[in-house]
């Protein structure tokens, strides 16, 4: 089971930084086809060696084999934003990521990337003015 998630959640992980894997070898210290070399399924890496991508790419062990977490950096960024809000603050923000999954998980391959990301921005927006006015306004 692994063997196939770890070449391909490397390969994944590394494009989604926009890193090529001559880089990623270079800075490893590694051989030139050492990560092709895992991402083709021809070898698997050291614990150390685990460990030392994990770094290079920013996420802990556990992020890595977290099969439901396909954007594990940007989810570190809002975890530790989300830590620093109020628990009103939080609570509204909660319900509108759970506001945005109901409304856009039925049609999310109908709508555009470009709609999606009006649809957050307007979310948030409102959810700033209602801050501003100490009540939460819903859409």
């Amino acid at each position: 089971m692994y063997e196939d998630f770890l070449p391909e959640r490397l390969a994944k992980l590394r494009t989604q930084k926009g890193i090529s894997a001559r880089d990623m070898f270079l800075s490893l210290g590694q051989a030139n086809n050492y990560i092709n070399n895992i991402e083709n399924k021809k070898a698997l890496p050291s614990m150390q060696a685990f460990f030392y991508i994990c770094e290079y790419l920013d996420v802990t062990p556990q992020e890595f084999f977290d099969e439901g977490n396909a954007h594990p950096e940007a989810l570190q960024a809002f975890i530790a934003e989300a830590k620093k809000l109020d628990s009103q603050s939080l609570e509204y923000i909660l319900g509108i990521m759970k506001k945005l999954h109901f409304v856009l998980y039925p049609t999310i391959f109908r709508i555009c990337p470009v709609s999606i990301l009006v649809i957050i921005q307007e979310k948030f927006r409102n959810l700033l003015y209602g801050l501003k006015l100490g009540k939460w306004i819903s859409s």
